[in-house]
């Protein structure tokens, strides 16, 4: 009877711990309609080591080479933004945008400005994913073409609300490789019994040693980071097009 009564408990409280979450992400959504232009972009994964920050840095660096105002908050207790940034820095090569610390009670209180993308660097962690899915505007998530790492990917896909627009970005990708083709297939998936294709962006980002050297500098060439940067603008554009 006391297990009965925990876990009748328990239920009751994940109940009321999602109903409270459905109507903060529809505060969130009435505010990204009234205020228009606000951008808060996460990057986020379960699993560490898919290249979040580098994605971030280089998405920035793209939006900051196109004339859009954009800054990178570090909300990983590994900083691996913010030592991406000081290398940059006393390298002589500083990063054309800000990389600031951050945490869940400031990411909680980031307020709307549609004067400049703010690309979250997330933490691998319930926490801090849950708040990232809460506020954002628009998600990345950066995948491997790892079957291991796609399940990851079907986790976080699985607690972001459908009408929170994201896509999935397939990074360090080898093409001629049967991984590959199965990481393709598993996301554009529609033809098994309750499957659904997941949102990606059609730029893969290859395995390069060049990015995977890019660390502590402001790289002169973006790549397929470019491209993806040029999908997740006109995706955005849409987005707002369809909120007038």
């Amino acid at each position: 009877m006391l297990v009965f009564r925990k876990r009748r408990d328990r239920n009751r409280s994940k109940k009321y711990y999602n109903f409270f979450m459905k109507i903060l992400y529809y505060i969130h959504g009435c505010e990204y309609l009234f205020y228009g232009g606000l951008m808060r972009i996460p990057i986020i994964n379960a699993k560490g080591g898919v290249t979040k920050t580098t994605s971030a840095i280089y998405l920035a660096l793209a939006a900051s080479r196109n004339d859009q105002p954009v800054e990178v908050l570090d909300a990983d207790v590994q900083g691996h933004a913010s030592l991406w940034a000081y290398a940059a820095e006393d390298a002589g090569t500083p990063l054309p945008f800000p990389v600031a610390i951050t945490n869940i009670v400031n990411l909680e209180r980031l307020k709307p400005d549609d004067s400049k993308w703010t690309i979250i660097d997330a933490a691998p962690s319930g926490k801090i994913i849950d708040v990232c899915i809460r506020i954002a505007d628009y998600i990345i998530i950066p995948t491997s073409d790892s079957p291991m790492d796609l399940q990851q990917v079907r986790a976080v896909m699985d607690i972001i609300p459908p009408e929170k627009p994201c896509a999935v970005l397939v990074t360090r990708a080898q093409r001629n490789t049967r991984a590959f083709g199965q990481t393709v297939a598993m996301l554009d998936d529609t033809e098994h019994q309750g499957a659904q294709a997941m949102p990606r962006f059609e730029t893969v980002i290859p395995m390069r040693q060049d990015i995977k050297r890019a660390m502590g500098s402001a790289p002169s060439k973006l790549y397929e980071y470019g491209d993806a940067y040029v999908e997740l603008k006109e995706d955005i554009a849409r987005m707002k097009e369809g909120n007038r």
